[in-house]
């Protein structure tokens, strides 16, 4: 009960830096831990989440039915409970709506690679998109499903990201990441397009990946 509660804790913190931040505005989002093999820790359907306190969240198993809490469980759980079926190896999932990286897709634009440093070491393989499907509905659960089991991180088509990481704050990180690096891509298409890095400077950025990757992500 105490780790629940900590968790709980978590949710409302991460959730609080994401909407100051401005990656979700009212409503918008939903975070999730996973408790146990069978139970998730998730925000509720249409709560303010830079409002949110920590017994508002509620609790289901991974077929989505509701286990404990007063509130419906939020209307993108379906794809939560996906990537932790996909990735026994994650306990936390975030779906927010960066700006930037949101304003990329609805511009049909690629996320280019070979550009900058962080993108390169944090996010191998690129960040894929996620072709468009209508929010809250099962086929876009199914679209994540062949997408998260190789990556972290992810932009849905005209819609948002979602991240996944061993904590919330790791999820979390992963999205504040992203759309630092989106910025500077917006900025350098406007001043004329981005150039990608030396193929030697890129072979550089392998080992230092494979050092932070490593590197447990540090909560402070």
């Amino acid at each position: 009960m105490l780790l629940e509660w900590k968790y709980r804790k978590d949710i409302v913190e991460i959730a609080k830096r994401l909407y100051q931040a401005g990656y979700i505005r009212g409503a918008d989002g939903n975070l999730s831990i996973r408790l146990s093999d069978e139970k998730i820790l998730i925000t509720p359907s249409r709560a303010a989440k830079g409002f949110m306190q920590p017994e508002d969240m509620v609790i289901v198993n991974l077929e989505g039915q509701l286990l404990k809490g007063n509130l419906r469980p939020s209307a993108e759980t379906a794809f939560h409970l996906t990537a932790y079926k996909e990735r026994p190896d994650i306990s936390s999932v975030i779906h927010a709506h960066p700006p930037m990286a949101v304003a990329f897709t609805v511009a049909q634009m690629d996320i280019p690679l070979g550009v900058l440093p962080e993108l390169e070491v944090l996010f191998p393989g690129g960040v894929p998109v996620v072709p468009y499907e209508t929010p809250g509905t099962q086929a876009l659960a199914e679209k994540i499903s062949p997408v998260i089991r190789e990556h972290d991180i992810a932009v849905f088509a005209n819609h948002g990201t979602i991240a996944v990481g061993e904590d919330v704050f790791d999820a979390w990180m992963k999205t504040e990441h992203l759309e630092a690096c989106m910025e500077i891509l917006f900025l350098a298409e406007s001043l004329g397009g981005s150039h990608k890095l030396p193929k030697e400077k890129l072979v550089e950025l392998e080992e230092i990946r494979r050092r932070v990757l490593e590197a447990k992500t540090r909560r402070r």
